[in-house]
């Protein structure tokens, strides 16, 4: 009688290479877990089907409306009214700011994660701009954090000011779509 052995288990992948089990093969590229997760953050790039391509036009005009609502809640919390009292609209407003910074800052880290290349995808202009826009609303925490609750008048308005770079990202997101 003929004896069946049991075909040999799959190969394990090695270590750092794990994101190749998630292989989906689409024309002349292999597409990596990375590569796909990154393909949803740049919709000019190439994806591995429509309907990630769909889903990346969707991600970027939700950016686009937090980026539109980040800029009015910074120029209502400049309103006299906002900036000598805090009341419940004022914290509205920073849980509004913080909200949307968390989302950039989402934005940020997700694609540098799964670049393909993390120095040219930090050398980008935009990829700079990103990081410009999110990296005071980090710094005025951490001196509101140092200096016990109390801002220094001079760095709180420039790191405001520096926020309003998130208005030059309008013009990232309509470049990317």
């Amino acid at each position: 009688p003929q004896r069946l052995t049991p075909a040999p288990p799959p190969p394990v992948p090695a270590v750092g290479q794990e994101e190749d089990a998630g292989q989906l093969d689409v024309g002349d590229i292999v597409w990596t877990r990375r590569m796909r997760i990154f393909s949803l953050f740049d919709p000019q790039g190439p994806h591995p089907s429509d309907g990630y391509a769909q889903v990346s036009r969707g991600i970027t005009l939700f950016i686009l409306i937090c980026v539109c609502l980040s800029i009015v809640v910074f120029c209502i919390e400049t309103l006299p009214q906002f900036t000598q009292v805090e009341n419940s609209t004022t914290i509205a407003l920073g849980s509004i700011e913080l909200v949307a910074t968390i989302i950039f800052t989402v934005e940020f880290l997700v694609p540098f994660s799964c670049a393909p290349d993390r120095k040219e995808f930090l050398k980008s202009p935009l990829t700079i701009l990103d990081l410009l826009a999110i990296v005071p609303f980090y710094l005025d925490k951490l001196i509101f954090l140092f200096f016990d609750g109390k801002h220094s008048g001079g760095m709180q308005s420039f790191l405001r000011c520096s926020r309003m770079l998130r208005v030059i990202r309008i013009f990232k997101a309509r470049w990317s779509s």
